[in-house]
């Protein structure tokens, strides 16, 4: 029984390879094609491996690493020439170069060019996001296109071959004489017609598949394609929330808003750098940066003829002469390279230029920004449009099936001739694949209309579990190619891969972590997209006493709260404007180790840190002065009055906002002059501080209210 089990098994082994091979005439044997039924190769396969080969999204990867060791070398190059320009150099041949300060040019490259790359880098970021949308549309619309031409090929197959029989039963009835030499020419013609068309499809698909090898890299030839077509019930209400998306995604908008903020930061340096150099002979100035600031349009020409002025200013104690003995040297003769107007002589009207600029992107902004929106409020009535016009065909279409369903009827009763209905049956295949070709062309708006709201409606179908069949309901009449529901589970796919295939952090300097300063450092990261700055430091680990926090001061005000050494800070811009004196405190836990002066406008220096990193003892607050005020309940104000402590050398007072901003105008008040303000200011005094100057209006510390005992104290830093 086991021997015939055997030769059972074997037969069947053999019947199944024989099923599997071809005998040619020649002897050769070949394995058949196509035993197995045809692999089918979705949508979401499809699009996966698009967007896996992308040349844009290698090229991209590419050219983010170019710009990483930019910057790198450009930071390395600021330190070494600010360090050169900073030292006392001379060579063999006793040519002495004295430590020199740089003009503005120079010192502006250094700002600007690490926050231009980064600015680069960032966008290049950004672009590979985009990337996954720009592939997605790419891919969608080739397979709409080769799917339609695989329905049609299949559909025009089958309608020649119900010709061809046609055909042999018209000359049948001929041959027997009750047909109709007519009926042939008909046939004939209708053969002709839809063989040409085939043989199109069939050229189409063929190079359509090819260029899915290509951006897919994989052989699809025999693979056969899975119903792509999706509509949905999409309401004029989304299309806000489509608008609100675009802006936050699309790239374009997004490199504008770049621009925008980069011409602003800009427009900061140049002016931070002039106000630095220059104090209060920037006031002629300051209004037109003020109408930058808020984004007021500049007359550059009047800007530029303030400049002039200014200039002729800053050189009016440099002219004439000044005798010396026996000679006479012009006063021009004993200026320093950065003197008077000389300091920005490279770039006289680097300001007036960049306050230019920036208006310009901000107004270029502005029209992006309504460009993108009209764009998708317009195409959201094109896409409306293409979808009624496929729902109006295929209606049509769906009447026409149900007349020729009833109209066979009456042929078999012979009250409805063949002729009658071959027309009708010739009008519905050729409405057919019209109607194939409308909703192929509103599946491509929709997939295209995902791409500009940047996947916002992939998002919508996603989670509001919108329909996405093809045809309408209640009709036994389907689409051609819609017989079978449509595969959109790759609509989840794409909502849940999203724009964040790249995954990782934009606009950090994480790259620089193979380019450290030795020893404890500090480091500023620029984030011009939202005009903010990350504030870091770098600790050793076998430190002694062990760091653990720090803080960052600006114009003794503290910039965000005491933070972990392995934390950053993160604050606007504007908290490093006008920074004279910018300190880190540094702690180890509750005490202070030291205080480290820095220069807020390098992006990462040393910090020195003294004493052999023993404590610093802290003294407890001292009261500098006490103060009394006074509520006039129908005025609405609140007076001041203050009284320095006895051995405080204070002459003069100004109340301030927690960021150092004056309440008033800025003037100075003598410390037994009363101060008058808002009575709102009543409600939190430990939102003001007071600022103390001696009696050459020279600053001496700042000091908090303690309203509970009357005074002002003054928290000092640390004691040598």
């Amino acid at each position: 029984m086991k021997f015939y089990k055997k030769v059972y098994k074997k037969f069947i082994v053999a019947a199944i390879i024989l099923s599997m091979v071809m005998v040619s005439s020649d002897g050769m044997i070949f394995f058949r094609r196509n035993v197995y039924a045809a692999q089918t190769f979705t949508l979401g396969t499809a699009q996966k491996l698009g967007l896996a080969n992308s040349k844009v999204y290698a090229k991209t990867k590419s050219q983010i690493a170019v710009q990483q060791t930019k910057y790198v070398d450009a930071v390395k190059s600021i330190e070494k020439r600010r360090k050169s320009l900073s030292s006392f150099r001379w060579t063999p041949l006793l040519s002495f170069k004295f430590p020199q300060d740089p003009l503005m040019d120079e010192e502006y490259t250094w700002m600007y060019k690490p926050l231009q790359i980064q600015t680069n880098i960032t966008n290049l970021k950004h672009k590979l996001s985009d990337t996954v949308y720009a592939s997605r549309e790419e891919i969608s619309s080739l397979y709409v296109d080769i799917y339609v031409s695989q329905v049609k090929i299949k559909y025009l197959t089958e309608l020649i071959d119900g010709f061809e029989k046609d055909k042999e039963r018209t000359n049948a009835l001929i041959a027997a004489g009750t047909g109709n030499a007519n009926d042939i020419r008909k046939i004939d013609n209708s053969l002709k017609k839809y063989k040409s068309v085939l043989a199109k499809e069939e050229r189409a698909i063929t190079v359509n598949k090819n260029k899915m090898k290509k951006l897919t890299k994989m052989d699809v030839s025999s693979h056969e394609f899975v119903n792509p077509f999706v509509t949905a019930d999409i309401p004029r209400s989304a299309i806000d929330n489509f608008v609100k998306t675009a802006k936050e995604r699309d790239h374009d908008f997004y490199v504008q808003k770049m621009t925008t903020s980069l011409a602003f930061s800009s427009l900061k340096m140049n002016y931070q750098l002039m106000k630095n150099h220059y104090g209060s002979k920037m006031d002629s100035l300051s209004p037109y940066i003020s109408q930058a600031y808020n984004g007021q349009e500049i007359d550059v020409a009047s800007f530029q003829k303030a400049t002039d002025n200014f200039i002729e200013k800053v050189d009016r104690k440099w002219k004439g002469k000044r005798r010396i003995l026996f000679f006479s040297f012009t006063l021009e003769w004993f200026m320093g390279d950065t003197d008077g107007s000389r300091y920005i002589e490279d770039s006289p009207y680097a300001l007036a230029t960049s306050a230019g600029d920036y208006i310009d992107a901000l107004n270029d902004e502005k029209s992006a920004e309504q460009e993108l929106e009209d764009t998708i409020r317009n195409d959201y009535e094109g896409l409306v449009t293409a979808k009624n016009a496929y729902l109006g065909m295929h209606d049509s279409n769906a009447e026409l099936y149900e007349q020729i369903q009833k109209d066979k009827v009456k042929n078999l009763a012979g009250t409805f001739t063949m002729e009658e209905l071959n027309d009708e049956q010739n009008e519905l295949a050729g409405n057919g694949l019209d109607e194939l070709d409308l909703l192929a062309a509103y599946s491509k708006l929709l997939y295209s209309y995902d791409r500009k709201t940047c996947g916002a409606v992939t998002d919508y179908l996603a989670s509001s579990k919108a329909s996405v069949k093809s045809s309408s309901g209640g009709k036994s009449y389907k689409t051609p190619g819609t017989e079978k529901e449509a595969d959109d589970s790759f609509i989840d796919d794409a909502a849940e891969e999203g724009g964040d295939f790249i995954g990782g952090d934009n606009g950090t300097d994480s790259f620089l972590e193979a380019d450290k300063i030795e020893g404890a450092y500090y480091y500023i990261e620029s984030h011009v997209e939202d005009r903010m700055f990350a504030f870091g430091v770098s600790i050793p680990d076998d430190m002694t006493p062990k760091i653990t926090d720090y803080e960052l001061w600006v114009n003794d005000t503290r910039i965000g709260e005491r933070t972990k050494t392995d934390e950053q800070i993160k604050h606007l811009t504007l908290a490093l404007d006008n920074a004279d004196k910018t300190v880190v405190k540094l702690y180890s836990s509750n005490k202070l180790i030291d205080i480290c002066e820095i220069d807020s406008m390098v992006n990462r220096g040393k910090l020195n840190i003294t004493a052999s990193y023993k404590v610093v003892t802290q003294e407890k607050p001292r009261t500098a002065a006490s103060y009394k005020m006074d509520i006039n309940e129908n005025l609405k104000t609140a007076t001041f009055k203050f009284e320095k402590s006895e051995g405080e050398p204070i002459s003069y007072y100004l109340v301030t906002d927690s960021e150092g901003n004056a309440l008033l105008d800025g003037e100075h008040y003598r410390i037994d002059d009363e101060f008058e303000y808002l009575s709102a200011v009543a409600g939190d005094l430990t939102k003001l501080r007071v600022q103390f100057y001696d009696n050459e209006d020279n600053f001496l510390y700042t000091g908090d209210f303690v309203t509970n005992k009357g005074t002002v104290v003054v928290y000092p830093e640390a004691v040598e």
